[in-house]
């Protein structure tokens, strides 16, 4: 069964802040990543206007062959299939799991996965030494949005079916797809930050997000968590 979070559910964390100059990286949990980064502004980005259902915090299908997905509370355990609890996956189409694992602490990702048919914008690699933020079991290395505060951008070579990420944020992230022509397809949240033991936390660590498309029409997905920071783990897609 597909779970959706309410409007209500939207609660407020704690803002975790990066502080940059290579010196020490403070939050109110503690050190938050292995090192500091001088996190500039977030420039804004360019998007259409959301229907009013989106901005209210209620996820929304405006596509006839679109259906937005939020499972929170629902952590990866090892190597389960995609979608193992509402059936979403498409045994059909290959998937493509985005490795971290090879990368380099603080490496910036851009077209690593490119080979894979993936890009990212304002991505760094990290191995998190925050509790707060805990690593996936499926392995060490995270992505988080940086240099530049709260977002992360992903864009597809050949559009996509479906998405799926492991997310923990120090506020709610909200998952936007977009088709080639920048229109906006569908969203999804957390529906809060998901700090590990945290008072506040809406949701477990390492919650799963997911979007899919009945035909493959996603060309660009954004990660955006105002004024907070936020690590996904287990990157998967199908064509």
């Amino acid at each position: 069964m597909t779970h959706f979070v309410p409007a209500s559910s939207m609660a407020q964390s704690s803002a975790v802040t990066l502080n940059m100059d290579v010196s020490v990286c403070q939050s109110q949990g503690g050190t938050l990543l292995s090192c500091s980064l001088e996190l500039a502004p977030r420039s804004p980005i360019s998007r259409p206007q959301q229907p009013k259902s989106l901005i209210s915090g209620l996820p929304s299908v405006i596509c006839d062959d679109i259906t937005t997905v939020c499972q929170p509370g629902s952590p990866l355990h090892g190597h389960p299939p995609m979608y193992p609890s509402s059936g979403f996956g498409q045994e059909d189409t290959p998937t493509h799991l985005v490795e971290l694992e090879g990368l380099a602490n603080f490496e910036t990702v851009t077209d690593q996965f490119s080979n894979q048919g993936i890009r990212f914008e304002n991505a760094i690699a990290l191995q998190p030494s925050n509790p707060a933020f805990p690593e996936s079991t499926v392995g060490t290395m995270a992505l988080i949005g940086a240099p530049k505060q709260g977002f992360m951008d992903t864009t597809f070579v050949h559009p996509i079916r479906q998405i799926e990420v492991c997310v923990t944020s120090s506020r709610p992230l909200v998952m936007t797809a977009f088709d080639h022509k920048n229109r906006l397809l569908a969203q999804t949240e957390t529906g809060g930050g998901n700090l590990a033991n945290h008072a506040t936390s809406a949701t477990s660590p390492n919650t799963r997000l997911g979007l899919r498309t009945q035909n493959a029409s996603i060309h660009q997905v954004l990660f955006h968590c105002t004024g907070g920071n936020f690590t996904l783990t287990h990157l998967s897609f199908h064509l």
